[in-house]
């Protein structure tokens, strides 16, 4: 079985070849850049590592919405809007690791928590990525 960093990373590396921009992990990156697709390995308590993917809307957005939750109002159109752009782009990236393989779920079904993301509970076995040359040894 391959360990939920290996799947994080082929994960990123499908998302990153289908043109969606990788937010830094790096907890050093300040907050308002860290903008794009977020794949971190989290227990959920369960001693089971498993990946998260979600995305992580420009700065200005993520304000709006958290100053509009902050004061109550959660019909707030900066709100509604946030959420329909993370739904939006958590339905495209959950096509496209489906498309390359990999088995996805909303996370939410599992974990009220995580609202707006995806959990991937495997990859393909073996692993060829889908956007790989057969002659530059990536497979494909």
């Amino acid at each position: 079985m391959v360990s939920a960093d290996v799947v994080a990373a082929r994960v990123r590396d499908e998302l990153a070849a289908a043109g969606l921009p990788l937010a830094p992990q790096f907890t050093t990156v300040d907050e308002r850049f860290r903008t794009g697709v977020c794949v971190v390995v989290e227990d959920e308590g369960d001693g089971v590592e498993r990946v998260f993917v979600s995305w992580r809307t420009h700065h200005t957005l993520v304000g709006a919405s958290s100053r509009a939750l902050l004061r109550g109002d959660a019909a707030h159109p900066a709100v509604m809007h946030h959420g329909r752009v993370c739904r939006a782009v958590r339905d495209a990236m959950s096509e496209i690791l489906s498309s390359a393989g990999f088995v996805v779920e909303h996370a939410d079904e599992y974990n009220e928590y995580r609202p707006l993301e995806l959990r991937v509970s495997a990859g393909p076995e073996p692993y060829s990525p889908a956007w790989g040359d057969a002659g530059d040894g990536t497979g494909g």
